[in-house]
């Protein structure tokens, strides 16, 4: 019997498919092809209007600050962030969440706030369970927070893959617990405070949740608060006396020693298991050191490794870095050799100048700033101010020289952030490694004694808004053999990084998370994102779910009164929840009017908030001053504010907490007319 010739063609095609050895898909991480690395680096409070990349020294921005008669008008240097943007894909249209825990929760589970449940900067008034009498009384991880058990969280997924799990600086996704009288005698906790009674305990339980979370190493500071002697986490200083070789003294003693958690740390302070070790390195370059020294323990189990380093800077309180001349690291720098990494007086030379001109008198020294500028080998060794010295912050005066120190530590802080970094690409083989590089909110606002937003950013609409200087971050992704200096208008958020390196570990993402999550891994390959819409949300948490932040007080929290931005690369719609006169929640009929209880519906579950909408035209007004009502929109302004309108409904009808019972109207009656500022 003869087979016919495409039979037999078939045939031997098949034969040689299943005889044929290690034939695989090339897919990220499938079959016999090697698993790539991810880096994943998050700035604190780093926004795009602060970075270079974004404002080049002609952009409009750095041109109308010197309209304005800025001296320092150019953003600091980050050449380490600039040459990945040159091996890889920059999102002009990068969203993040407006506070940091949100967008930690939003990367770590791929779901936005008001599905985590995490709305706010999670802190002092957080417990762990719900409150008495509420429908999550008993709920030992109320939505005010996340579960460090969460089987979806990313680096639990990427451990089930065979990665190494590696966490550096800064934690502040779950809370450390308080008992009672803790939680009325103490407004905030610090795992680092040598003065703390408990601190020892706080830093292993915290220590504690961080490996329950997935990971199966961390070093870094764990909330968002670096109160007590640490006050801020970033300058080091004298250690004291070594109660024995490799170990430094913990007690009571004043120091300027950072003590960062660490989970090699195998101390015992008063009989209790201390997860903290001190270094008087400066914090992110502790980190680091960390990370270098995992990276090559990764390599040689020939493992790959998952990496999230959250930086500590550029974060306030502002600390002058390390300048060109201070190059002797201190005795228990464990970098490596030739001292620690400083500013360097070339490259960043303007923020240097800027530093010594903040930081001194130069009327009184004869000197202008040209002179620092022409002859800076001369002038820095002596005006450069000392590591660690601190700009004024609250309550300070916020008088123009406290104004102009903060904002010249703060961008010393940025450049000194992308020297670390720069320090730890350094070891990274990105033929075989996906690094991508975000802000977790936009840089920090909020009035003269905190802010180091520079005009013409409105520093009331920056960090802690969904306004586009609160929500807009800079968003770099590099990756092996693909595009390469590509800018790209796609929509990206950073609840889409978890979709992303799923798809590059090649692990399955789960379905809650496929309508707020979605992999631009095809945006460098040079295809295009599936993300059709952008959202930024932030909630105060309330005694309804577990938080305190409102009871008593008349006033929404010390981050916004709840908000959700949603928008594409043209337009924005803003959704505030209304405010009385006595600054408490405008409820909807039937929702309860009690301000402890956040007008929660019981017969509907849902929290439902009056809403005012604002809706702008960013093409026509980049910095959201003039929002449009429907008498005033043109056929394209209408359209996409039907459009956005509906996605907006969407969202919250698809939000497991914070949801609403009226959120847009296509009538445009919620609408709010807000005039630019003359």
């Amino acid at each position: 019997m003869k087979l016919r010739p495409m039979l037999v063609a078939m045939l031997v095609v098949l034969s040689l498919l299943f005889t044929i050895p290690n034939i695989t898909v090339a897919h990220y991480g499938y079959g016999n092809y090697k698993k790539p690395n991810v880096i994943i680096f998050m700035a604190d409070d780093l926004g795009q209007d602060a970075v270079r990349l974004y404002n080049p020294d002609d952009s409009e921005l750095v041109q109308a600050r010197r309209d304005l008669g800025n001296q320092f008008p150019e953003n600091a240097p980050m050449p380490a962030l600039e040459e990945l943007a040159k091996n890889g894909v920059t999102f002009r249209n990068g969203w993040a969440m407006p506070v940091c825990s949100t967008t930690r929760g939003a990367r770590s589970t791929g779901k936005y706030p008001s599905t985590t449940g995490v709305g706010q900067v999670i802190g002092q008034f957080t417990p762990r369970r719900g409150a008495p009498g509420s429908r999550f009384d008993g709920v030992e991880f109320p939505p005010s927070m996340l579960n460090p058990d969460d089987p979806h969280f990313l680096q639990r997924l990427a451990k089930k893959r065979g990665y190494m799990t590696y966490k550096f600086g800064k934690w502040h996704e779950v809370e450390i617990e308080f008992n009672e009288a803790d939680n009325i005698t103490r407004k905030s906790f610090n795992a680092l405070d040598l003065t703390d009674s408990v601190a020892a305990e706080l830093a292993t339980q915290g220590l504690n949740d961080t490996q329950r979370a997935g990971f199966d190493e961390y070093i870094g500071v764990l909330s968002g608060f670096f109160g007590g002697i640490n006050a801020n986490g970033y300058g080091g200083g004298e250690i004291p006396v070594a109660d024995q070789p490799g170990q430094a003294k913990l007690d009571d003693e004043m120091t300027d020693a950072i003590h960062l958690v660490d989970s090699r740390s195998t101390r015992v302070t008063g009989g209790v298991p201390d997860a903290r070790n001190a270094t008087s390195e400066f914090a992110d370059s502790a980190t680091v050191s960390r990370a270098i020294k995992l990276i090559k323990e990764a390599k040689q189990k020939g493992k790959p490794y998952l990496i999230e380093y959250s930086a500590i800077a550029p974060h306030f309180q502002y600390e002058v870095p390390p300048g060109p001349w201070d190059t002797t690291p201190p005795d228990d720098y464990s970098g490596e050799p030739g001292g620690w990494r400083t500013l360097d007086k070339d490259i960043h030379k303007e923020v240097i100048v800027q530093i010594i001109a903040a930081f001194n008198d130069l009327g009184a020294l004869g000197l202008t700033v040209d002179d620092i500028r022409n002859d800076l080998d001369t002038h820095g060794p002596t005006l450069y101010p000392d590591v660690g010295t601190r700009a004024p912050g609250p309550p300070a005066n916020p008088d123009p020289v406290a104004v102009a120190q903060r904002v010249a530590a703060f961008k010393g802080l940025v450049s000194y952030m992308d020297v670390q970094m720069a320090r730890l690409l350094e070891y990274v083989d990105l033929k075989n490694t996906y690094v991508m590089f975000v802000g977790d909110n936009g840089t920090q606002g909020g009035g003269p004694v905190f802010s180091v937003t520079e005009p013409p950013i409105d520093t009331f609409k920056s960090k802690a808004t969904v306004y586009r200087a609160g929500r807009e971050v800079p968003f770099v992704f590099a990756g092996p053999g693909y595009v390469k200096n590509k800018w790209r208008k796609d929509l990206v958020n950073v609840t889409d990084i978890y979709a992303t390196v799923l798809d590059i570990i090649g692990a399955k993402q789960p379905r809650k998370t496929r309508f707020s999550s979605y992999s631009f891994l095809d945006v460098l390959k040079g295809g295009k994102s599936y993300r059709r819409v952008n959202i930024s949300e932030q909630w105060p948490a309330t005694a309804t779910v577990g938080g305190t932040n409102r009871i008593g007080s008349g006033a929404p929290g010390p981050f916004g009164s709840g908000a959700r931005a949603i928008g594409n690369d043209r337009y924005s719609l803003i959704a505030f929840n209304k405010l009385d006169e006595n600054n408490f929640f405008v409820c909807l009929p039937g929702s309860s009017t009690l301000p402890s209880e956040d007008c929660f519906n019981e017969k509907t579950g849902i929290y439902e908030h009056v809403v005012e909408l604002e809706f702008y035209d960013l093409k026509a007004d980049p910095f959201e001053d003039d929002a449009l009502i429907i008498e005033e929109m043109n056929k394209s302004q209408r359209w996409n504010f039907y459009r956005l309108c509906h996605q907006l409904n969407r969202i919250s009808k698809r939000a497991t907490y914070y949801q609403n019972g009226k959120i847009c109207s296509f009538k445009g009656e919620q609408l709010v007319d807000t005039e630019p500022v003359v």
